[in-house]
């Protein structure tokens, strides 16, 4: 990847970026999302600095074709073996842009944002009961969260450190999730705006926990 390709990347981001964000603004959403909503707006500006500084330690990567549309809906488990399906990449991409090579931190960042939607449909599906239960309930999913991420980052890069790359993915891939959701389920828009807007805070802060 050259330079002019590492600023076409942190260009890509942004573009879906502020598509996510014309979304949020004509989208229907509690207070809490709104406050968010306001937040990611507020930090615009910082957010394309960091992306563009990310984005240019590209330069001198190799791409190579990767799923483009990875979540744990694609991956079957087999016996003792796993299948990935369906490589036609994001739906609403051009089929150009699904074909063409990418970094693998994009795959990586789409597992990492499934797992979001997984404790979110636990959590939606948790039944009523006593305050303590559903204290309990979802501590237990967030730790399982935190905990499938951990194992899953440390299995990819084989115990090292995890891309640096990967906090403009997931990004990318949290924004994406906005305007779907938007255009399909906008009753789901919280799920990817509140990783959206941790994404973009660990990426303001340093800390990407």
């Amino acid at each position: 990847m050259d330079r002019a390709s590492a600023s076409a990347l942190a260009e890509r981001v942004m573009a879906e970026f502020d598509k996510a964000l014309g979304r949020l603004h004509d989208a229907e959403l509690s207070d809490e999302a709104r406050q968010e909503a306001a937040f990611l707006t507020e930090q615009r500006g910082a957010l394309a600095d960091r992306i563009a500084a990310l984005a240019a330690q590209a330069e001198g990567r190799s791409r190579t074709r990767i799923h483009g549309d990875l979540h744990l809906g694609q991956v079957l488990v087999t016996g003792h073996d796993v299948m990935i399906i369906d490589f036609e990449g994001e739906p609403a991409r051009p089929l150009a842009e699904r074909r063409a090579k990418d970094l693998p931190a994009r795959d990586v960042a789409g597992i990492m944002r499934s797992f979001d939607y997984a404790a979110a449909v636990a959590e939606r599906n948790r039944p009523a009961g006593a305050d303590t239960w559903e204290t309990r309930a979802e501590e237990g999913t967030a730790q399982l969260r935190a905990a499938a991420i951990e194992a899953f980052l440390k299995g990819y890069s084989d115990g090292g450190d995890p891309d640096p790359l990967l906090p403009i993915f997931l990004i990318e891939k949290a924004a994406y999730e906005i305007s779907y959701e938007a255009a399909n389920r906008p009753d789901w828009l919280d799920v990817p705006l509140a990783g959206l807007a941790h994404a973009a805070r660990g990426l303001l802060t340093g800390d990407q926990t």
